[in-house]
Protein backbone atom coordinates (compact mmCIF):
# COMPACT_ATOMS: atom_id res chain seq x y z
CA UNK A 1 0.00 0.00 0.00
CA UNK A 2 0.93 3.58 -0.93
CA UNK A 3 -0.11 6.74 -0.12
CA UNK A 4 0.13 10.60 -0.50
CA UNK A 5 -0.95 13.29 1.04
CA UNK A 6 -1.60 16.68 -0.62
CA UNK A 7 -2.26 20.34 0.43
CA UNK A 8 -5.75 20.85 0.02
CA UNK A 9 -5.24 24.90 -0.95
CA UNK A 10 -2.16 24.39 -2.97
CA UNK A 11 -2.07 20.91 -4.20
CA UNK A 12 1.43 20.42 -3.48
CA UNK A 13 2.19 16.84 -2.64
CA UNK A 14 2.65 17.02 1.22
CA UNK A 15 3.85 13.19 2.31
CA UNK A 16 4.33 9.94 0.60
CA UNK A 17 3.58 6.90 2.88
CA UNK A 18 4.84 3.64 1.83
CA UNK A 19 4.95 1.83 5.27
CA UNK A 20 4.22 3.13 8.54
CA UNK A 21 8.08 2.62 10.02
CA UNK A 22 9.41 5.73 8.27
CA UNK A 23 6.86 7.88 9.80
CA UNK A 24 6.60 9.19 13.44
CA UNK A 25 3.77 7.81 15.93
CA UNK A 26 1.66 10.94 14.96
CA UNK A 27 2.00 10.80 11.03
CA UNK A 28 1.41 7.04 11.43
CA UNK A 29 -2.04 7.48 13.72
CA UNK A 30 -2.87 10.14 11.37
CA UNK A 31 -2.96 7.57 8.05
CA UNK A 32 -4.27 4.80 9.99
CA UNK A 33 -7.03 7.22 11.28
CA UNK A 34 -7.53 8.02 7.27
CA UNK A 35 -7.84 4.79 6.07
CA UNK A 36 -10.80 3.39 8.39
CA UNK A 37 -12.41 6.41 7.52
CA UNK A 38 -12.10 5.98 3.74
CA UNK A 39 -13.01 2.14 4.65
CA UNK A 40 -15.84 2.77 6.57
CA UNK A 41 -16.85 5.28 3.92
CA UNK A 42 -16.30 2.42 1.08
CA UNK A 43 -17.95 0.08 2.69
CA UNK A 44 -21.08 2.24 4.18
CA UNK A 45 -21.23 3.94 0.34
CA UNK A 46 -21.49 3.57 -2.67
CA UNK A 47 -20.59 5.48 -6.04
CA UNK A 48 -24.86 6.97 -6.46
CA UNK A 49 -24.60 8.76 -3.01
CA UNK A 50 -22.77 11.91 -1.56
CA UNK A 51 -23.04 10.70 1.84
CA UNK A 52 -22.29 7.51 3.16
CA UNK A 53 -25.75 5.14 3.66
CA UNK A 54 -25.16 5.16 7.59
CA UNK A 55 -23.46 8.29 8.38
CA UNK A 56 -23.14 8.56 12.32
CA UNK A 57 -20.04 6.85 13.85
CA UNK A 58 -19.24 6.38 17.70
CA UNK A 59 -16.06 7.18 19.01
CA UNK A 60 -15.62 5.49 22.47
CA UNK A 61 -13.05 7.75 23.95
CA UNK A 62 -11.84 8.92 20.50
CA UNK A 63 -8.53 11.02 19.75
CA UNK A 64 -7.91 10.59 23.72
CA UNK A 65 -4.08 10.21 22.89
CA UNK A 66 -3.63 13.07 20.25
CA UNK A 67 -2.94 16.37 20.57
CA UNK A 68 -5.49 18.99 19.40
CA UNK A 69 -4.26 19.53 15.76
CA UNK A 70 -4.11 15.96 14.58
CA UNK A 71 -7.39 15.85 15.77
CA UNK A 72 -9.00 18.96 14.06
CA UNK A 73 -7.48 16.46 10.94
CA UNK A 74 -8.87 13.75 11.67
CA UNK A 75 -12.74 14.93 11.96
CA UNK A 76 -12.37 17.54 9.35
CA UNK A 77 -11.36 14.03 6.95
CA UNK A 78 -14.00 12.13 8.64
CA UNK A 79 -16.37 14.88 8.23
CA UNK A 80 -15.20 15.65 4.78
CA UNK A 81 -16.02 11.74 4.04
CA UNK A 82 -19.52 12.06 4.70
CA UNK A 83 -19.92 10.67 8.63
CA UNK A 84 -21.75 12.01 11.49
CA UNK A 85 -19.48 11.94 14.49
CA UNK A 86 -20.02 11.11 17.97
CA UNK A 87 -17.23 11.24 20.41
CA UNK A 88 -17.11 10.38 23.87
CA UNK A 89 -14.10 11.51 26.10
CA UNK A 90 -13.27 12.33 29.61
CA UNK A 91 -13.98 15.45 30.62
CA UNK A 92 -10.17 16.48 30.53
CA UNK A 93 -10.01 15.87 26.59
CA UNK A 94 -13.03 18.34 25.63
CA UNK A 95 -10.97 21.12 24.84
CA UNK A 96 -8.63 19.19 21.87
CA UNK A 97 -11.79 18.88 20.28
CA UNK A 98 -13.76 21.57 21.32
CA UNK A 99 -13.07 23.62 18.42
CA UNK A 100 -14.34 20.98 16.21
CA UNK A 101 -17.98 20.54 17.54
CA UNK A 102 -21.09 21.18 16.96
CA UNK A 103 -22.85 20.72 20.25
CA UNK A 104 -21.50 19.55 23.67
CA UNK A 105 -23.21 17.32 26.05
CA UNK A 106 -21.87 15.92 29.41
CA UNK A 107 -23.32 12.63 30.42
CA UNK A 108 -23.17 12.22 34.17
CA UNK A 109 -23.64 9.00 36.06
CA UNK A 110 -24.83 8.88 39.75
CA UNK A 111 -22.60 5.85 41.08
CA UNK A 112 -25.33 5.37 44.12
CA UNK A 113 -28.58 5.01 42.01
CA UNK A 114 -26.42 3.90 38.75
CA UNK A 115 -28.65 6.42 36.97
CA UNK A 116 -27.34 8.64 33.80
CA UNK A 117 -28.23 11.84 32.33
CA UNK A 118 -27.10 14.23 30.03
CA UNK A 119 -26.67 17.79 30.22
CA UNK A 120 -25.76 20.46 27.34
CA UNK A 121 -23.08 22.75 27.65
CA UNK A 122 -23.46 25.76 25.98
CA UNK A 123 -20.93 28.82 25.83
CA UNK A 124 -23.01 31.34 27.90
CA UNK A 125 -21.40 34.27 25.91
CA UNK A 126 -22.79 32.96 22.42
CA UNK A 127 -25.98 32.58 23.79
CA UNK A 128 -26.58 36.19 24.84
Amino acid sequence: MSAERYDHLTGELRATYRTLGEKSGGESRELVAFIVGSALRFRLGDEMRSRPRFAPVFLDEGFVKADSEFAGRAVQARRGLGFQLIIGVPLDKVTGLEPHMDELLAITKNSATHQSWITPITDVAASR
